[in-house]
């Protein structure tokens, strides 16, 4: 029994007892706490240590605290404490006035680090639901005026989840997992920024746009802010000296670590995540509960669920390039996609327009479907050509929607900036539902060259899916705005800005058609709009084509055609082992108009392309144009390194995706 005070038992009832007395005990400075290592901030502090393992200095449950000077002395000493952790947290933002203003009023004494980390975010949602609602101060019948109020009333319900669902990340990270929360938290919060941005430009040019650009300044402060301090979370927390947190939780490898089931560190914290993403037989979330779906899952070569069953589309899998059948460029390759998506998967309904189904519109459908849902919604749009805008809204999460061809199953609108209706509103399908997941469907805005700005389809979901469909418009057909999105297998078809907005998506094997404008007009393939230099935004696009469309292609030197410009000041776009034909300008990229903004800021990366267009030797001379990458350089906007948890939200969905290098070259 005498060494059984060395023993593990008598350790832990000795350090319960000594946790049960924390709470009383007030912590001279420098002390040392038998339970955990007290963290210096700036060479100051008294600092006590709560129950929940946080750093804090809190001391309004210590009974023993002085009173009269000695008291008001370690009143002031916390205050102290409190207003370094302040100024420590704002020291990487680049409004720091506002940062230090912000958090010193949205804290006290009593804050602990995670408190005043939260506190960033919680700022946002306050100052931006004052910013948004200016814009109802606009009294005007101008139509494009009022559309503009009606997106910006949008956005701010937009902002408001997305800030949500940020301070709960926040709040069920322990504090030294904070930094592996990072990458999720600045999706949202990019996504936010950009929803600020999107309701100023609705405004029309002018005293109307001014003024919603100045009730926005200090939310869009607040914002970048907050995108900071996330991005430097790690750094933040290792000054404090932590207990149990080093710098090495900043790596790349950390970030995807991967736990014992093979789940992200995104989810590894909870145990009801854990056991809500598989189940028992190792299944995804969204195929749990459906017998035939588990069944059907995978077969003995472990085929995906939408392969299965048809031994010319095992055999076909992939060519000698490692490339899947689906994309490899061959047309009935491409219609094996569908036809096994028809043979595999069970639609909970089926829309057809000639009443075979239980749905003649695509939006019918969409407003029978619950709310709640446990799997996957799947929704089967039979061929035909759908005149609707569609719209699938936020709280509809994980459908699967598929047609019988992207030139088979159509989605056709024709709204347009032109005609009154702000850029955001004219999309013929809009996705808001995080998990969205579309296969053979083509999406079409016919509007033409007259109509200006008119997209065929805008994505705003998270963890977006899209193979084997077709974007065609002519100006901004495909509204890439915020979050998580891969494209593989598309076609996207148009002419000024046709693939734009600030999400982080990446686009493989496809093919980008620019095809005839209108007269006097010039063809942009992309114009990515990230806003600030801490979003983790850009467009990638990977071992596609962009090719002359037919229209254009006997008139291509009418008509200059370029890979980018920058639509805001820090736009990023990387283009890699892509063929690119002789219709690209050599210079490659152009100015917004008159304006060199976004020339030094932005990042227009190349690596390895291939064909006429692929020549970077008279590329533009911005110091934004990198026209060489590196192998190591290229390598950071693969999927798996550029798409936060690509792994779980893409290839668990049965998808065949080369995440890392499957077609560098060595």
């Amino acid at each position: 029994m005498a060494f059984q005070d060395f023993g593990p038992l008598s350790e832990r009832r000795r350090q319960e007892l000594e946790q049960r007395r924390r709470k009383r005990i007030m912590i001279a400075g420098g002390a040392l706490c038998t339970i955990v290592i007290i963290a210096a901030v700036s060479a100051v502090a008294i600092i006590y240590v709560n129950k929940n393992g946080y750093i804090s200095n809190n001391t309004k449950n210590n009974k023993h605290s002085h009173s009269g000077s000695d008291s008001d002395s370690t009143s002031s000493h916390a205050a102290s404490t409190s207003s370094k952790l302040v100024q420590t947290l704002c020291s990487p933002t680049d409004y720091k006035e506002t940062c230090i203003s912000s958090l010193s009023k949205a804290t006290n004494s009593s804050s602990k680090p995670k408190d005043i980390i939260k506190a960033a975010v919680s700022v946002i949602y306050k100052e931006a639901s004052t910013a948004f609602e200016k814009a109802k101060e606009h009294k005007t019948s101008d139509p494009q005026t009022v559309g503009a109020i009606e997106v910006c009333e949008r956005l701010l319900n937009e902002s408001k989840s997305d800030l949500m669902e940020s301070m709960d990340k926040i709040d069920v990270s322990s504090l030294e997992d904070l930094p592996k929360a990072g990458p999720v938290l600045n999706v949202w919060l990019s996504a936010v920024r950009s929803y600020q941005e999107t309701c100023v430009d609705s405004f029309p040019e002018g005293e109307s746009r001014d003024k919603m650009k100045d009730a926005m300044k200090t939310v869009n402060e607040l914002t970048s802010n907050a995108l900071a301090i996330i991005q430097k979370a790690g750094s933040f927390l290792s000054e404090l000296n932590v207990p149990g947190f080093s710098r090495r939780l900043l790596t790349v490898d950390d970030e995807n670590k991967m736990d014992g089931q093979g789940l992200p560190w995104w989810v590894m914290e909870h145990h009801e995540h854990r056991r809500s993403l598989v189940d028992d037989q190792g299944l995804p979330w969204w195929v749990m509960g459906h017998h035939e779906h588990r069944r059907s899952l995978v077969d003995d070569q472990g085929l995906p669920w939408w392969v299965m069953g048809h031994h010319e589309h095992r055999r076909s899998l992939v060519d000698d390039q490692g490339l899947p059948w689906w994309v490899m460029g061959h047309h009935e390759h491409r219609r094996s996609l569908v036809q096994n998506a028809a043979a595999t998967l069970k639609p909970n309904v089926v829309v057809a327009q000639d009443g075979s189904g239980q749905f003649t519109t695509i939006m019918a459908a969409i407003n029978a479907m619950p709310e709640q849902y446990d799997g996957r919604y799947v929704i089967y749009v039979k061929a035909g050509v759908y005149d609707e805008q569609v719209t699938i809204k936020r709280e509809l999460k994980n459908i699967t929607m598929y047609g019988d061809g992207s030139e088979k199953t159509i989605v056709t609108g024709s709204k347009n900036f032109n005609a009154g209706t702000p850029t955001f509103l004219t999309a013929t399908f809009a996705v808001m539902g995080d998990g969205f997941m579309c296969i053979g469907m083509g999406f079409r805005n016919t509007a033409g060259p007259e109509g200006h700005q008119a997209v065929a389809l805008r994505v705003q979901a998270d963890c977006a899916v899209f193979l084997n469909c077709r974007m065609e418009a002519y100006q901004d057909t495909l509204y890439a705005q915020s979050k998580r999105q891969f494209y593989r297998g598309c076609v996207i078809i148009g002419t000024v800005d046709y693939i734009f907005g600030d999400a982080s998506a990446i686009f493989q094997n496809c093919v980008l058609a620019v095809r005839r404008p209108g007269d006097n007009q010039q063809n942009i393939v992309t114009a990515h709009g990230r806003i600030d230099k801490h979003e983790s935004t850009g467009f990638v696009i990977h071992n596609c084509k962009i090719i002359a469309n037919d229209d254009l292609a006997p008139v291509q030197a009418t008509f200059k055609s370029y890979l980018a410009r920058p639509w805001k000041a820090y736009s990023r776009t990387v283009i890699m082992e892509t063929e690119i034909a002789d219709l690209i300008d050599p210079v490659g990229y152009l100015p917004w108009g008159d304006s060199t903004v976004g020339q030094d800021t932005c990042f227009y990366g190349e690596y390895s392309n291939r064909g006429p267009g692929a020549n970077t030797d008279q590329r533009a001379t911005w110091k934004g144009v990198k026209k060489a990458l590196t192998k190591q350089e290229a390598e950071q906007f693969t999927a798996s390194s550029f798409l936060v948890d690509v792994l779980t939200w893409v290839k668990n969905k049965g998808v065949p995706v080369p995440v890392r290098l499957t077609f560098f070259k060595a």
